[in-house]
């Protein structure tokens, strides 16, 4: 189940460059629904009180650079077993 998450009041800032995602199994680049490369960003996240470092994947390349402001249009978190 994918769950939406509210990041309109969390700032985030890039926290070390994009890195291609890859199987684990295969070690080949993994690839969205689309057939588009998936990278994995660093990012920090800070809201009032709380700090934290955290990992989003998006696909296409992503060109940030380290302490860059970013902006998370939509997250989601999943539900696993």
């Amino acid at each position: 189940m994918r769950l939406p998450i509210d990041t309109g009041t969390v700032k985030f800032a890039a926290a070390g460059p994009a890195e291609a995602v890859l199987d684990y199994e295969t070690r080949a680049p993994r690839l969205d629904e689309n057939g588009t490369a998936l990278f994995a960003v660093p990012l920090f996240a800070a809201r009032t009180g709380i700090k934290d470092s955290i990992t989003v994947k998006v696909s296409g390349d992503v060109a940030v650079r380290n302490d860059s402001s970013v902006i998370v249009r939509a997250a989601y978190g999943v539900q696993g077993l």
